[in-house]
């Protein structure tokens, strides 16, 4: 059997090495770690044991140091291959997963991903993982977790928040001392209130498109007041003409919202419910975006996670693993920031803002990759989507 002749390879290769404790020690930790992973993600065990045997001999055997080892590991294993039982098409798999086993900061097809997750389990094992090698850190956390899962509380539960968020809305709105004195936290508070209760209605009752127009329309019309606001936060320059719009819009928005409208408003808002249960692909929908991420729907993404946000501050939805969700929180957050430097670079016609929101993209894509690791690692059919 060619396995059997590979191990015997693989490990009089790592004995007779430079550092032959280590490499022996690792190959075990390498082998034991990847036939673990392979049951869990469901791969041909054979492929996994020839990927995990073979990993490190461009180093081990042909002493190349480096990352360069990955691929002189790879050109040895086409020739270890050429007489064995696998097909051309596992050949290839073989030797292309030994070929990029060490871009740990890249997510290729399932095999690949498997020995990178393997190795970097091993490095743990070895004691050589260092701190700052966020990747390779990462791939851990995903590798051992177990499965994504979002529940939902029950309609009983939801009706009762939606209520109370109606009153903190009203509440809001009819807050003059502070919409007097503090009127960038005044209109935070009702963008930020309305958004909430858009989001709750999307799962509540799904079919009132009225009512879910008119949040957005409610929400809409603090957008330019808060837009300038966060300017003026985040940029040290600005005109004072800046300011003095800013002001202007205040006073628009407070004159506009008389008492009257305001109690028009949270009147279309005392609705009735009459389904039983929460049922949603929400989920399903950051998958898909958050494995295909592009420039074009990072709005997208920070939406999504904008609800995944509030629902899990209300408790209403619970979204497992921690990782998962501390990741997803903090790729939102990150999506804000550049969203509004965008924004900025666009209303004040200046590059700057730009250069900001490009010194953030390195942060999104670590988070985006831990997502997407953990949304992979979890996965327990062989039909994934890799990029």
């Amino acid at each position: 059997m060619f396995l059997n002749y590979l191990k015997g390879f693989a490990e009089a290769s790592a004995f007779y090495s430079e550092e032959s404790d280590f490499e022996t020690t690792h190959l075990e930790n390498v082998i034991l770690h990847s036939m673990h992973l392979c049951k869990n993600r469901n791969l041909d065990e054979k492929l996994v044991a020839a990927i995990a045997m073979g990993h490190d001999l461009g180093r081990t055997h042909l002493n190349v140091h480096g990352k360069k080892h990955a691929k002189a590991g790879s050109k040895l294993m086409k020739k270890l291959l050429k007489d064995s039982e696998f097909s051309d098409d596992e050949k290839a798999i073989i030797c292309d997963a030994i070929l990029h086993h060490n871009e740990k900061n890249k997510i290729h097809n399932e095999y690949d991903e498997l020995i990178k997750d393997a190795d970097s389990l091993a490095h743990r094992d070895d004691g050589i993982l260092k701190e700052d090698n966020k990747y390779e850190q990462y791939r851990i956390i995903a590798s051992e977790s177990e499965s994504v899962e979002m529940t939902f509380a029950p309609v009983s539960e939801w009706i009762t928040p939606y209520r109370e968020h109606v009153v903190m809305l009203k509440e809001s709105y009819l807050n003059k001392e502070k919409r007097d004195n503090h009127p960038d936290e005044w209109v935070h508070e009702i963008r930020t209130g309305t958004r909430k209760l858009r989001t709750i209605l999307k799962f509540l009752a799904p079919t009132e498109k009225k009512i879910q127009k008119k949040l957005d329309k409610w929400a809409l019309e603090m957008s330019e007041a808060r837009f300038l606001h966060v300017a003026t936060l985040k940029a040290d320059s600005l005109s004072p003409k800046v300011n003095k719009k800013l002001n202007g819009l205040y006073k628009e928005l407070g004159s506009k919202l008389s008492q009257k409208k305001i109690d028009k408003r949270i009147e279309q808002l005392n609705i009735e419910f009459d389904h039983e249960k929460i049922i949603s692909d929400s989920l399903s929908r950051y998958e898909r975006l958050i494995m295909d991420v592009t420039p074009k729907n990072m709005h997208k993404l920070r939406v999504k996670g904008k609800s995944i946000k509030y629902l899990t501050q209300m408790e209403l939805t619970e979204l497992s693993p921690s990782e998962l969700v501390d990741a997803v929180l903090r790729l939102h957050d990150l999506l804000g920031d550049y969203n509004d430097f965008l924004e900025m670079a666009d209303y004040f016609k200046e590059s700057r803002f730009k250069g900001e929101a490009k010194k953030l993209m390195d942060l999104i894509q670590m988070e985006i990759f831990l997502i997407r690791k953990i949304i992979l690692c979890c996965t327990t059919t062989k039909n994934v989507r890799y990029n």
